[in-house]
């Protein structure tokens, strides 16, 4: 959220930054003051993966233009700020007229740092919705049949993910349905599309492309997935037991090495790798030794504020 004129010759070098306060706000902020239950972070997570989004939004306020003081703020949504640049943007409440203005020319890295940008930009949001497009038309084609309101799946091996953005949908395969661990199963992939986590996911993976410039996203990418997971974990837990979850949770784990691949990483995923496998381990050992999960006190009322400020300088 850009306040113009605060910093606005700034603004291409801080949103090449970004990433950068991304994860130190991850990295190293959550780690100093020990938050460590798996809601909150999620929670933190959704707020991180909107930070890009909330930031291209842009303020400009003209009073005595106007009669009206309302009249006289200018709000905009875009990838650069249009009143450095000299022309008019997509306003909720167009400012003044622009006759007699003379358009600069822009300096050579600044050109540059734009181009940058307009070509992260292209890149996750045409790579991001072209890759959604390809899982759409896999999971369009895959033999199903509908049973309440969850599609079974007439595929091999045992397969259980949430597949939708707006409407999030659970899939699992024929074995799967016809297991004892059908309703742990069904229960956390029914946290996963309460909690829109399809969505999130999406927002993620968009922000790897985003930041291709950042070396450190996979890292944050995969610790945010393994927190997602904790929490339909609890969820799973709370609906069918502690030790009938895991016991389903072991046994997707057991079924691994001999199925075949799904559409996406998401929930229970056959053909895993060693990091997979150490996830669901670690995922397990969560549930038969629960840590206290902590939340500081007070977090939330410095880091909202703390967290507009940001988007507001930057």
């Amino acid at each position: 959220m850009n306040i113009v004129p605060l910093f606005p010759k700034l603004r291409p070098i801080l949103d090449l930054l970004m990433p950068l306060v991304i994860y130190g706000i991850w990295r190293w902020i959550l780690p100093s003051i020990r938050l460590t239950d798996p809601r909150q972070r999620c929670r933190l997570l959704w707020w991180l993966v909107l930070f890009p989004i909330v930031s291209s939004v842009w303020i400009g306020i003209q009073p005595g233009v106007h009669e009206s003081l309302l009249q006289s703020v200018s709000i905009g949504f875009g990838v650069i700020n249009s009143h450095f640049l000299g022309h008019p943007g997509p306003f909720c409440h167009p400012p003044a007229p622009f006759e007699g203005r003379t358009l600069k020319p822009l300096p050579g890295p600044l050109l540059l740092l734009l181009g940058l940008r307009f070509s992260g930009v292209a890149f996750a949001c045409l790579g991001g919705l072209l890759d959604y497009l390809r899982a759409l038309r896999i999971v369009r084609h895959l033999p199903r049949k509908l049973d309440g309101d969850i599609w079974v799946l007439d595929t091999p091996g045992w397969i259980a993910f949430t597949f939708g953005l707006v409407r999030p949908q659970i899939y699992v395969s024929r074995q799967v349905w016809r297991s004892e661990h059908r309703d742990a199963v069904i229960a956390h992939e029914r946290a996963h599309a309460e909690r829109r986590d399809p969505l999130l996911r999406f927002l993620m993976h968009g922000l790897r492309r985003l930041f291709w410039y950042f070396p450190y996203w996979t890292t944050l990418l995969a610790q945010g997935e393994f927190e997602v997971e904790r929490v339909c974990d609890r969820q799973g837990c709370a609906t069918v037991g502690r030790l009938r979850y895991a016991r389903a949770l072991l046994a997707f784990l057991e079924q691994s090495q001999s199925e075949v691949g799904t559409v996406h990483k998401l929930a229970f995923v056959p053909q895993f790798s060693a990091e997979d496998e150490y996830d669901m381990l670690a995922r397990a050992q969560a549930l038969w030794n629960p840590a206290y999960d902590y939340t500081p006190t007070r977090f939330w009322l410095w880091f909202i504020p703390l967290y507009f400020l940001i988007n507001i300088i930057a």
